[in-house]
């Protein structure tokens, strides 16, 4: 049953084990939105496909099937909005007599865009068999929010205003940040003051609800908090974390985040973009690109990183032919050395192409743009998959590698000289060592053991990291119940991240019971919760 009215009477669903039974709600339902969002109600039971299922009830899938010629725009990856999604009652999922599904019910039947409509499924009734239930499309109050722009920062107090159209009265319409309530407000102009003081650096979800007596309506505003100090953005719209992870060795505060920021570059003096392979955004917005333009402008220096430049050139060329820089149709797949051009700030660099697939894509200078330059060269081939460029204060690092592949010995030394490039602090912070067991287990028989310890390091900061390693116990004597250590003092070489000591248990002869070791390091790198 197809419905897209306002009411539908009560109606009964027999089982999906015996019929073909469905009720298929569509609040925006045209003809242009033919394929958009909708709900698809069932009455499932314990047979056929469903007989190892724990229980029996209606099932609520959320379905947004928007499509384009290339087929839907959503897929059901980990993402928040999804191609199909199981709306779960309970534990149990199934929509029970007791149940309800509203705009006010948790989970909600709110669509995931801004709407005025909302569906409701209530009075659920079961037989034997079959199950009834009313379902109808209700009104819902409508929702802009200014004061904040899209993923702008935050500065120390906001003024936001909810914008509210509503057919039916408001009872309360409030705003929260991060799930806290910011406050309520019973008449309009619906305006709140947020702080950012107590929010956690990062993005935050600024969200207004607007309650009638029978229907919530909801908009959402992502924003993000900076730390005090100016930080480095990471825009990552992959997987791969490996590049922020790396960047936190250094001592400017990392901010992660999932999309592009309006900042001030005081704050924020460099974004470094990812955009990898099978990642979400392969290909900016219109808005995204403003964004990262604006930014330029204002001289904030950007690295973006795209391995599928080459299949999406004409779209990207577009964008970032503006920048200065776009890529060619030449292309490699070879096994070969990439180097650091030896008039680039990475000169002397060089690693092997990765063992997985890869393409590497030729990047150059955009036409009129004297001042961009190669950064990364492929040996054996004549041409350079990185490139840097200069507007004004500006300067831009753009690459059709990863910079997974890199060897471990190399990233943060990759990093400390786009740093130094951008004229950024390259300092690192103290790497940290810790201590652990080589194996799973940590009881020993002793005289049949010798006992292994992990000592690691986060990363070569450029020194030794030198700990010194003692054994503690208050009731194992050295000599007897165990070796003097072969040595004390332990020190990372260059590229060096793991070290491995040896105890040798042995065995006195006595029936003396249980004894505990304790294994330390002490040292200024020591991470204080992981010493022993």
């Amino acid at each position: 049953m197809l419905f897209s009215g306002l009411t539908c009477p009560q109606i009964t669903l027999l089982p999906s084990s015996s019929s073909q039974d469905a009720l298929i709600v569509m609040p925006e339902l045209s003809l242009e939105k033919g394929l958009s969002e909708y709900f698809v109600v069932q009455n499932r039971d314990q047979k056929l496909n469903d007989t190892q299922m724990y229980d029996d009830g209606l099932l609520i899938w959320h379905v947004d099937a928007t499509a384009t010629q290339y087929g839907f725009i959503y897929d059901n990856s980990y993402s928040e909005h999804s191609l199909i999604k199981l709306k779960s009652a309970d534990a149990d999922h199934y929509y029970q007599p007791e149940h309800e599904f509203t705009s006010i019910s948790s989970p909600s039947s709110q669509s995931y865009r801004p709407s005025n409509a909302a569906v409701e499924i209530k009075n659920i009734q079961k037989s034997a068999t079959d199950i009834s239930l009313s379902a109808s499309i209700v009104n819902v109050p409508e929702i802009t929010l200014s004061g904040l722009q899209y993923f702008e920062a935050l500065s120390a107090e906001n003024l936001i205003t909810a914008n509210v159209s509503s057919v039916d009265a408001l009872v309360k319409v409030s705003l929260f940040a991060n799930d806290v309530l910011v406050g309520e407000d019973l008449e309009a102009p619906y305006q709140f003051t947020v702080s950012s003081a107590g929010i956690n650096e990062g993005e935050v979800v600024i969200r207004a609800e607007a309650l009638t007596a029978n229907a919530k309506g909801v908009s959402e505003l992502r924003s993000l908090k900076l730390p005090d100090e100016p930080s480095l953005l990471v825009v990552n719209f992959g997987n791969d974390t490996r590049l922020a992870e790396t960047l936190k060795y250094f001592k400017k505060p990392v901010v992660e985040l999932s999309d592009i920021p309006i900042v001030a570059t005081e704050n924020s003096p460099a974004m470094f973009i990812i955009s990898e392979r099978y990642a979400d955004t392969t290909v900016f917005t219109n808005d995204q690109f403003s964004r990262v333009q604006a930014y330029v402008a204002l001289g904030g220096h950007v690295y973006y990183e795209n391995t599928e430049w080459y299949w999406e050139s004409a779209e990207i060329n577009e964008q970032w032919q503006q920048l200065g820089i776009v890529a060619t149709n030449q292309w490699s797949q070879n096994d070969t050395t990439i180097s650091g051009d030896n008039d680039s700030v990475l000169a002397g660099l060089n690693f092997s192409t990765p063992s997985s697939w890869f393409l590497l894509n030729e990047l150059t200078a955009a036409e009129g743009f004297t001042t961009a330059k190669n950064l990364w060269d492929i040996d054996g081939e004549d041409f350079s998959i990185g490139v840097t460029n200069t507007i004004g204060s500006a300067k831009i690092i753009a690459t059709t590698g990863e910079f997974s592949w890199l060897a471990s010995g190399l990233t943060t030394d990759v990093l400390s000289r786009y740093l130094d490039f951008f004229e950024l602090d390259s300092t690192l912070k103290p790497s940290e060592v810790s201590i652990d067991l080589a194996s799973a287990s940590n009881y020993f028989i002793e005289g049949e053991s010798t006992v292994t310890f992990e000592v690691r390091r986060t990363f070569d900061d450029n020194t030794d990291s030198a700990v010194t390693v003692s054994v503690v116990s208050e009731n194992a004597i050295v000599g007897q119940d165990y070796l003097p250590l072969a040595t004390t003092q332990i020190s990372f070489l260059a590229n060096e991240e793991l070290k491995l000591i040896s105890l040798t248990l042995t065995d006195d002869l006595l029936a003396d019971g249980d004894k505990e070791l304790f294994i330390t390091i002490e040292g200024e790198n020591v991470d204080i919760n992981n010493a022993q």
